[in-house]
């Protein structure tokens, strides 16, 4: 979360141990293209989307019910973000996100509906 913040500039006094600060790091380009801004009547293939959070680390779960971890079944991609107090799911109709709501990993029912969803890597 820190290295996503950093890269768009949304931190500006960062504290933090020596050997941290002399590590070798990629440039901000590289930690934005990590990350995924979802909202409803994006178009984004749920294929492209699956692919990508494989790549950056999240593991498959049935059903999700920790950070790092994403599901799918049939039109709906269930995935829980690093920094989000509830898992989101993604309802899609084709290549277009149709919905984005919060749930209850506990009961799996839907809480309440996300005008957006900041996926980040689990360990970024």
């Amino acid at each position: 979360m820190a290295l996503w913040n950093i890269a768009h500039g949304r931190t500006r006094i960062l504290f933090c141990p020596v050997a941290a600060i002399l590590g070798r790091f990629r440039d901000r380009v590289y930690y934005s293209s990590l990350a995924l801004e979802l909202k409803a009547g994006d178009e984004l293939s749920m294929g492209d989307l699956v692919e990508h959070l494989a790549g950056v680390g999240y593991e498959k779960g049935e059903p999700v019910s920790s950070v790092g971890q994403f599901s799918l079944r049939g039109g709906i991609l269930d995935v829980f973000p690093p920094g989000a107090p509830w898992p989101v799911r993604i309802e899609f109709f084709g290549d277009q996100i149709e919905s984005l709501r919060e749930f209850d990993s506990d009961s799996q029912r839907s809480r309440q509906p996300a005008a957006r969803a900041l996926i980040l890597p689990p360990y970024l």
